[in-house]
């Protein structure tokens, strides 16, 4: 069983993978990823959650026209 300082804090970890992706650039996403996969090294019970954080910050850059899949690059 997991202790107290050992259960996931949700919130911190979606802005763990949010501010990355809201800043979006080459500097912060690589900080992000390099911060994600440490966590993911460490704490494996979280990785759904990352991933599910990760998921929906691309799919924000969708909407949003971002990186990929700006419309400037075309």
């Amino acid at each position: 069983m997991l202790s107290t300082s050992e259960i996931l804090d949700r919130d911190l970890l979606h802005y763990i993978v949010a501010l990355p992706i809201a800043v979006f650039s080459p500097l912060a996403i690589t900080a992000g990823v390099e911060t994600w996969t440490t966590i993911l090294k460490q704490r494996t019970d979280a990785e759904v959650t990352i991933f599910g954080e990760i998921t929906a910050g691309w799919l924000d850059t969708v909407r949003r026209n971002k990186g990929l899949f700006s419309t400037s690059m075309k």
